[in-house]
């Protein structure tokens, strides 16, 4: 559970503005600052490494944690404030024990809190109640894995008023532009809204509108191997573009961008891959199904990018003909990108690789603690005790006695010595 509070908090990141301000508090007893409170452009270079230090333990008391929340917001000064709350336990209390203070926080200081149970365990009436007077949401998952997605969710809902901007804009175009090509340069209608966001670093910029002296990106691009991606903060039903849909730029405009994505060369599939885990290991396994044996049996370099950006390359080793294989060190969790290359075969190419290593198989997980309840259920069904102390055990093994009579098996023998004696007379004499 804790790995995916981990990764969903890692994921959060990626939707909000380097000016953005972002803190992680944690609380057992006693609340404890994880992460300052801080922009994300001065949070991010160590802030996995704060999170990753979060460790499972003890009973949990979420008012003073909130309490520390209020405080560290209201000396803020930020505009918009919203708290996430995560437990999968008791927190402590009842719901009028936090009315004050979750009420004060929304209508003074201007916050909204919102609430994420993990199983069944958690104070739901609670969480509840905190989410309702917050003005926030509240989730239920059965599943660890949801979290990430609970969170980006939630924190786009109550992000929303603030990213969307409706206000008529004239977009501008860079020229030249490989993605607008004809497009670029040509004078377009105006826009009545887009989505506020900041440009990707490395991202090529094609239309953007100027808003609070600030370019404001409208259509960007970057490439990542041989993969493409494409962002559009405006809309494409025609509300905030009615105007592109009446001077006849919405359909050819989005031509374009398809145009674009569309891969130019499809590179035919004579081969098949084959990525696998196993022990720090990932192995890779290339069939080559060229007729051609030259070409089956050509060696193949892998270049691995591990997820802290090291390179290193490796030569898969041939396992029978046409049957490549290799071993790539994977120490750490993230995602391994592939790139395959036959330097003996100049028309041959492969689509780029991936393959992503799950936290979880590095994370230590705390073992659960036992079920007192259900022991004690069963020591007291029994006639038992749960934890007695050492002088009420006994070493000694119980007695069991059984009487079986012997006197059928006695006379048996009686009636077979006479019977035998009387035969030895009558023999004898």
């Amino acid at each position: 559970k804790l790995t995916y509070a981990k990764m969903a908090a890692q994921t959060v990141l990626k939707t909000l503005k380097d000016s953005d301000l972002v803190s992680v508090i944690g609380f057992d007893v006693q609340p404890f600052v994880v992460v300052p409170l801080e922009p994300l452009e001065q949070v991010r270079p160590y802030f996995d490494e704060l999170v990753n230090r979060l460790k499972a333990q003890g009973r949990t008391y979420l008012l003073p944690a909130l309490e520390e929340a209020a405080r560290t917001l209201t000396q803020s000064g930020a505009a918009i404030k919203h708290v996430v709350i995560l437990t999968d336990g008791e927190t402590g209390g009842t719901p009028e024990m936090y009315y004050d203070l979750v009420s004060t926080m929304r209508h003074q200081g201007g916050s909204t809190i919102s609430a994420i149970a993990i199983g069944r365990e958690a104070n739901l009436p609670l969480l509840q109640a905190i989410s309702k007077y917050g003005g926030g949401g509240f989730y239920q998952t059965a599943s660890p894995e949801n979290l990430p997605e609970l969170f980006v969710e939630d924190v786009q809902q109550r992000s929303a008023d603030t990213t969307m901007v409706e206000k008529e804009f004239v977009p501008y175009s860079v020229t030249p532009d490989p993605v607008l090509r004809e497009l670029a340069g040509r004078r377009l209608p105006a826009l009545k809204g887009f989505v506020s966001t900041d440009l990707k670093p490395g991202a090529d910029l094609s239309l953007f509108v100027n808003s609070n002296d600030q370019r404001n990106p409208i259509i960007a691009s970057w490439k990542a191997g041989a993969g493409k991606t494409l962002a559009v903060t405006t809309d494409a039903n025609g509300r905030w573009s009615s105007l592109w849909v009446q001077d006849g730029v919405f359909e050819p405009m989005w031509n374009r961008l398809l145009g674009w994505l569309a891969p130019h060369n499809a590179v035919p599939q004579n081969f098949g891959v084959a990525l696998g885990y196993r022990s720090g290991r990932i192995q890779i396994n290339l069939t080559d199904y060229s007729p051609n044996s030259a070409i089956s049996n050509a060696p193949v370099n892998a270049m691995v990018t591990a997820p802290d950006g090291a390179k290193y390359s490796i030569v898969l080793s041939r396992e029978a003909p046409g049957e490549l294989s290799g071993i790539i060190a994977a120490s750490r969790a993230g995602t391994y990108n592939i790139e395959l290359t036959s330097p003996h075969v100049a028309d041959r190419s492969f689509p780029p690789l991936a393959y992503t290593v799950s936290p979880a198989v590095y994370a230590e997980v705390p073992r659960p603690a036992p079920n007192y309840v259900l022991l004690e259920n069963l020591a007291a069904a029994t006639g038992g005790k749960l934890n007695p102390p050492l002088d009420q055990f006994s070493m000694s093994r119980p007695k069991f006695e059984q009487t079986t009579s012997l006197s059928p098996w006695l006379m048996l023998c009686a009636m077979v010595l006479v019977i035998a004696e009387a035969l030895v007379r009558r023999l004898t004499f």
